[in-house]
């Protein structure tokens, strides 16, 4: 049998790791490198830093500067690639992500750690490419993606 007590705590624990959603679009500049082109299989190293601004209400992550560390390879029509990337927020504090690449230029992300305010960060998302131009200079992309997701911070 439930006792007040418990139904209490546990509306307690419940409000105390809310759930957050983020919405944010991140343009950036990156510096692309091919490690190895061939008929079937180009490798590449893409190196990115940008600005977040934020859509949402609350305006999580709204100014942060990011650096994203990434690997693509191109098969034919499949693309595919994994990264890692720093998001500093105005304050200082920061959190790190894995960025799993699909074929349309988006993914999904999913929140590994953060400072501060950020400790403890769990949760993730997806995002879809908003657009991309073409290089002003060989070797460089320039492009903007729209995530959106939620996040939970331990109390």
């Amino acid at each position: 049998m439930l006792t007040r007590p418990y139904a209490t705590l546990v509306a307690a624990v419940a409000a105390a790791n809310a759930v957050e959603s983020y919405d944010v679009t991140n343009c950036g500049a990156s510096t692309v490198t091919t490690v190895s082109a061939t008929e079937e299989l180009t490798v590449l190293s893409i190196d990115t830093k940008g600005i977040t601004r934020s859509n949402s209400a609350n305006k999580a992550f709204d100014n942060a500067t990011y650096e994203c560390a990434s690997v693509v390879s191109i098969a034919g029509s499949q693309r595919k690639g994994l990264g890692y990337c720093k998001f500093m927020v105005p304050d200082g504090d920061f959190v790190v992500g894995e960025q799993v690449l699909d074929s349309a230029g988006g993914g999904k992300w999913k929140f590994l750690q953060g400072t501060g305010k950020w400790k403890g960060i769990t949760g993730g998302g997806e995002f879809v490419l908003l657009t991309s131009g073409k290089p002003i200079v060989a070797g460089t992309g320039q492009g903007c993606v729209r995530a959106s997701g939620t996040y939970e911070l331990p109390k």
